[in-house]
């Protein structure tokens, strides 16, 4: 698919917030970069699994912050079974 490799990606080393002030855990690195990696290598679709209470809203709004920043033009569409997990996502991003 062309134009979905994010070729100006920082390195995720030297991510160590998201654009609320957010300060990524060791393991919410990991699967942030992870994510990065899996779309780089040509996959399309990914999972990332964290536990309960783990941080999946802080992650993902780091991963639509980063998408964002490297194609402004790209959509993204946030779908959840309740309402509140939109708006936690929302007060991440």
């Amino acid at each position: 698919m062309e134009g979905f490799l994010f070729d100006e990606l920082r390195e995720p080393a030297l991510i160590p917030e998201v654009e609320s002030g957010v300060t990524l855990r060791p393991y919410q690195r990991d699967a942030f970069e992870a994510v990065f990696k899996e779309w780089n290598g040509g996959k399309v679709s990914t999972l990332v699994t964290i536990p309960t209470g783990g941080g999946k809203s802080v992650v993902f709004s780091a991963v639509m912050s980063e998408v964002m920043r490297c194609q402004p033009d790209r959509r993204i569409l946030v779908l959840a079974h309740r309402a509140e997990l939109i708006w936690q996502a929302k007060q991440h991003a």
